[in-house]
């Protein structure tokens, strides 16, 4: 329609300013998330908040190099970079999430077949790096797609299960990767060529990311809430078991010193 009424160059620039608004705004989320969670983990010293960190950093880095923005603006002196840069760092993302997901949602306790599967996907995930950096491209990127899709589907089913458990973060996680694996599953469909390429399918990916980025801010905030929830249960356990054992003592102190009293008189 704009190449119809305005001719080619408004066109073009009016896609271009789309693509700058729309990555303007999603690298300030990812940036306001960044200082946020890093400001937490500055403060409680969670490792979960760092792993979080590391997991938005490498996704926004993915999405700066997809767009072509790292190549201008980062590393424009070295070119040979760019031909392994995009799955490098889309892998990489994938994986400090994945590690990200079996922390917060606490796999190993929870589900240890899921948590298994997920050391599987990091696995297959270095692998196409390693693909990526000999210069097999092709491969790699079919590692990644193929990957991403069985990661995606894993994550859903393996926070619903948890969730179900009554584990909440885990129940963040399952809302916040339903937007984002949409938004992933459409993005790999299109590179493997299963749907077509347009508008949609090449900007779904920044929603659902943005959108995942926020509510796992939140299923991090929400474990804040369930650990002081869970330490003042142990407390409260712990304080009870005390009284308990106060009361036993003197219990026993009281039988004893009627036992005491009955010898004495006994003894006279």
């Amino acid at each position: 329609v704009l190449v119809f009424f305005y001719g080619s160059n408004i066109a073009v620039k009016y896609a271009i300013n789309w693509l700058f608004f729309i990555l303007g705004a999603y690298l300030g989320i990812l940036f306001s998330v960044i200082f946020y969670n890093l400001f937490l983990f500055i403060s409680i010293k969670d490792r979960n908040y760092f792993l979080y960190i590391l997991y938005i950093f490498f996704l926004g880095l993915a999405q700066y190099t997809l767009a072509g923005f790292a190549y201008k603006y980062l590393w424009y002196n070295s070119p040979a970079i760019n031909l392994f840069a995009v799955p490098v760092t889309t892998s990489l993302a994938a994986i400090f999430g994945i590690i990200f997901a079996m922390h917060l949602m606490r796999t190993r306790e929870f589900t240890p077949i899921a948590h298994k599967v997920y050391l599987g996907f990091i696995f297959l995930y270095s692998i196409a790096i390693i693909f990526s950096l000999a210069d097999m491209n092709n491969v790699s990127y079919f590692i990644i797609n193929i990957n991403s899709l069985f990661a995606g589907a894993t994550s859903i089913f393996a926070s619903s299960y948890i969730a179900r458990k009554g584990y909440r973060p885990a129940f963040f996680f399952f809302i916040s990767w339903i937007a984002f694996c949409l938004g992933l599953v459409i993005f790999a469909l299109r590179n493997l060529g299963l749907i077509p390429s347009n508008d949609f399918t090449t900007y779904v990916l920044y929603l659902g990311s943005a959108i995942e980025t926020i509510l796992l801010s939140v299923a991090l905030a929400d474990r804040i809430n369930t650990m002081q929830k869970e330490k003042v249960l142990s407390q409260n356990y712990v304080l009870q078991v005390s009284l308990e054992k106060e009361m036993l003592i003197k219990e026993q102190n009281i039988l004893l010193e009627q036992k005491v009293h009955e010898r004495t008189g006994e003894l006279e």
